[in-house]
């Protein structure tokens, strides 16, 4: 999970939105421990390297990062309750939309053109 801290990393200093809200929050310090996050309201708050490694490995396997699935992974139930940024980190560092992250794989999307698969990725 080296190469995928590294690009953790790159977003220090990044602006993002929350999944549901979609509330403004800046990634303002990356460590090699994990994160710290500056919310809309100004308050800061730490995930931790493992959390944000755990959910961009749950993704890859193909499950979307929801609280079900989180728990499912062994995430504490505040790790899980707390989601508000976490599929936006993911989709970031694995180079799909917010949207995707949550989703499982195969989940179908409606679009005006009908029914599409989501990528895998």
């Amino acid at each position: 999970m080296d190469s995928l801290w590294t690009t953790v990393k790159g977003l220090e200093g990044e602006e993002m939105f929350t999944s549901g809200r979609g509330l403004p929050f800046e990634i303002i310090k990356v460590s090699d421990t994990g994160m710290k996050i500056r919310t809309s309201t100004g308050s800061v708050y730490s995930l931790g390297r493992e959390r944000i490694e755990g959910a961009c490995r749950l993704r890859q396997k193909g499950n979307g990062v929801t609280r079900g699935n989180l728990l499912r992974a062994g995430f504490t139930e505040k790790e899980a309750g707390n989601l508000s940024y976490t599929p936006a980190i993911v989709g970031a560092v694995l180079g799909i939309t917010t949207e995707q992250a949550m989703r499982d794989a195969g989940d179908v999307a409606v679009h005006a053109g009908g029914h599409q698969p989501l990528p895998n990725s």
